[in-house]
């Protein structure tokens, strides 16, 4: 599932309301640019190591490829092309997670096909199909999220009908003269009737070293959006569980699980008009299986704020909009609900400009996308947070 973001080019206006607001002074940034002769790119995802990915835009013909760039070591900000499964495209393209051993997953066109397909890509091995419930070739397939140990991938893969269901893969390695081959095996999440409804489709997002599995429903507008979490059972299977709403905010959905079971994610109403506000879902003791929800403090005027991240320390970051602002980056921790922080990387600090914050790692460095005003590019970056 491509993530698309509006570009609003309004002045950053933030005014401070009952909610409170620590200053953000970082103590390193990152400006990653673009892929060489590209014009845009779109970060996603920060491993440990320092490994950014995303998508963006690559000569000649200006088609969409799965990106990459290190923030340390001897190619420091060179992006690097994960190239495609045969296929190109303009969308539905992406390098949308990345775990510590290096492994990165995401979709992208594979030849003669009409839709994406996940795919899994390693230096050594470069990119491999996935593959998807359907026959190869016939229909689409999305890995969302691997976990930090490179163990498990999880996405929304369409069955012969259609239907979109969330699937986990898992691997078998086999060694042949010394050497591994690893074998990915997909398999589909429960849903919680048993069964898919049409017009409703299920979004795996979010995976954990637990072998925990976050997401939700989509996409019939006359039926609540609902948050669910997949727990691991013996046998490799899961179990399905819907993670508690609010009369304030009856939607809802998640976007990722950290090793300690903390789920960032958004929650919305329709009415009086749309209101979309980060959360966060952490368990209650002593049960493992009964979760709280917490809706995160934004900046006043706020309307649309959504999380895209966390790390195992309790940092969410996110962006949102208000009505006189907008996209603003913007962090949160878990420890203090109650506060929000500003990104502010410096070159998207002028009025007018904006920066979005996208994914967050253990070190605390985030990445997102900022416009550079002075090349006309959409660029990456990555700033150290500093609360």
């Amino acid at each position: 599932m491509r993530k698309l973001f509006s570009i609003l080019f309004l002045a950053v206006l933030v005014l401070i309301g009952s909610a409170s607001v620590a200053s953000a002074q970082q103590n390193k940034t990152w400006d990653l640019g673009v892929y060489p002769g590209g014009t845009y790119v779109n970060p996603d995802a920060i491993n440990n190591s320092g490994i950014v990915v995303g998508y963006g835009d690559v000569p000649p013909n200006g088609y969409t490829h799965p990106l990459g760039v290190p923030l340390f070591g001897p190619n420091a900000g060179k992006w690097f092309d994960l190239g495609t499964l045969g296929g190109e495209g303009t969308y539905d393209v992406e390098a949308s997670a990345v775990a510590d051993n290096g492994m990165i997953v995401g979709y992208t066109w594979i030849t003669g096909d009409s839709y994406p397909q996940a795919f899994a890509w390693t230096p050594k091995g470069g990119m491999v199909d996935l593959g998807g419930l359907g026959a190869t070739g016939t229909l689409a397939s999305f890995a969302n999220n691997i976990n930090k140990s490179g163990t498990l991938i999880v996405g929304t893969a369409y069955d012969a009908n259609g239907n979109g269901f969330g699937v986990v893969w898992t691997p078998t390695v086999v060694w042949n003269k010394g050497v591994p081959t690893t074998t990915w095996h997909i398999q589909e999440l429960p849903t919680e009737s048993g069964t898919i409804i049409s017009g409703i489709n299920y979004f795996a997002l979010g995976v954990n070293n637990s072998g925990q599995i976050v997401g939700g429903t989509c996409c019939d507008p006359s039926t609540t959006e609902t948050p669910v979490i997949w727990n691991p059972v013996r046998g490799g299977k899961w179990t399905i569980a819907t993670l508690p709403l609010s009369v304030d905010y009856p939607n809802g959905n998640v976007t990722n699980i950290n090793d300690y079971g903390q789920i960032a994610g958004g929650v919305w109403t329709f009415s009086p008009s749309l209101l979309i506000a980060p959360a966060l879902w952490e368990k209650i003791p002593p049960s493992q299986n009964t979760w709280k929800l917490i809706v995160l403090a934004t900046p006043s005027g706020s309307v649309e704020t959504f999380t895209t991240g966390i790390n195992d320390l309790g940092d969410v970051v996110g962006y949102g909009y208000g009505e006189t602002f907008g996209p603003l980056g913007e962090y949160w921790s878990t420890k203090n609900p109650n506060a929000f922080h500003l990104l502010n990387f410096p070159e998207a600090s002028s009025p007018g400009a904006w920066c979005v914050g996208l994914g967050v790692n253990d070190l605390r460095i985030a990445v997102g996308v900022f416009p550079n005003n002075a090349l006309g590019t959409l660029d990456g970056f990555a700033v150290q947070l500093s609360h």
